[in-house]
């Protein structure tokens, strides 16, 4: 399931149709620029953790760093912050 904001590239019918080709499941009214709803964003979170606790030091050493901490990424985590949307929804609704 792909979850599309209003951006131009992802509501173009380019794209749409491309999706309905592909037979891919997307949600197209996704609220833009919504971080805690965002589970991508979770993702960059925990990469930024892993590359900071490394303490790289130069460009081109965070830049080696994301990409092995990246190869370590595995699809558990990834469903770990799909998982955690719902406690995510309601946290946001009681603010």
């Amino acid at each position: 399931m792909f979850l599309l904001d209003g951006a131009p590239p992802h509501t173009a019918a380019s794209t749409r149709r491309f999706m309905r080709a592909h037979r891919i499941q997307y949600v197209l009214d996704w609220p833009p620029n919504s971080p805690d709803l965002n589970p991508i964003e979770n993702v960059w979170a925990w990469l930024q953790q892993q590359v900071a606790a490394q303490e790289p030091r130069t460009a081109p050493a965070i830049w080696h760093v994301a990409q092995e901490v990246w190869k370590t990424l595995t699809p558990d985590i990834c469903s770990s912050y799909m998982c955690s949307f719902t406690d995510r929804l309601q946290a946001c609704a009681s603010n």
